[in-house]
């Protein structure tokens, strides 16, 4: 199979792309099963949190675009295919649930798209960023000017398009294209942890604050200052027992520590 799920017990679903041959290049079944996966994660309510990964050396590294042996071009090729389903980083991105990429590898072009799509992105100290788009003559897909120039600013975005520049996990660190860069053979126990405690938390608390997020990057503020007041008054009123009398009784949650 060109993509694995597995929905684990503690309420994390992890979507992890399998080509590593390929380093999980955007061919065979890997587009349409991984939009079905990420359809299946969001109506899902048993699944409270969503994490993105690749098997073997590699994240994603974009597109596949040399063919396997015996292998035929289909019409319209890899192009046609992705013009249909680019619904697949507005779902990571839009989802009412924590989405997390793991990025373990290469991440590139369209790949690095959908590591961005992730509310929160995780990288080994080994794995690379790129573009990449310049160097095969492509402008851009899977969000990734979007989601880049969301996290880092108009000119460092287009300067990064532009040159196609390989990026270590430090550097993406330093620019704020991720949020954590660990060691490599750190990364998987982490951030499945950190997933973990994610999917502990209030999910209708945190749908609504990752609606209120979302709809901020769209909306001027009068509109999103009123969603935010009709997402406060609906997150009040499905608060649990043991989350009001935690707080009337003065206990608050175990925060994650990425250090233990």
């Amino acid at each position: 199979m060109d993509v694995l799920y597995e929905k684990r017990d503690d309420g994390v679903a992890i979507i992890t792309m399998n080509r590593p041959e390929r380093l999980n290049a955007m061919g065979g079944e890997l587009i349409p099963l991984l939009r079905r996966h990420a359809e299946e994660v969001a109506a899902d309510d048993d699944v409270r949190c969503v994490v993105l990964t690749g098997a073997g050396r590699g994240f994603c590294a974009g597109a596949d675009l040399r063919l396997a042996p015996g292998e035929e071009a289909a019409p319209g090729g890899y192009l046609e295919g992705a013009q249909k389903l680019m619904t697949i980083p507005f779902l990571l991105h839009t989802m009412h649930k924590p989405t997390i990429s793991m990025i373990n590898g290469a991440a590139a072009g369209a790949g690095l798209g959908l590591a961005l799509s992730c509310d929160v992105r995780v990288m080994a100290l080994s794995a690379k960023l790129t573009t990449a788009y310049r160097n095969v003559g492509l402008s851009g897909d899977f969000g990734a000017a979007y989601f880049l120039t969301k996290s880092i600013g108009y000119n460092r975005a287009i300067e990064l398009f532009y040159g196609a520049e390989v990026l270590t996990a430090e550097r993406a660190l330093a620019l704020g294209i991720v949020n954590r860069a660990l060691p490599d053979d750190q990364l998987r126990e982490k951030t499945l942890a950190y997933a973990a405690w994610l999917a502990t938390g209030p999910g209708w608390a945190l749908a609504r604050m990752k609606e209120n997020f979302v709809a901020a990057e769209h909306l001027d503020a009068r509109t999103a200052l009123q969603l935010e007041s009709v997402n406060h008054t609906l997150s009040a009123g499905y608060r649990t027992r043991d989350e009001l009398g935690g707080f009337a009784e003065g206990r608050r949650p175990e925060p994650f520590s990425w250090d233990a």
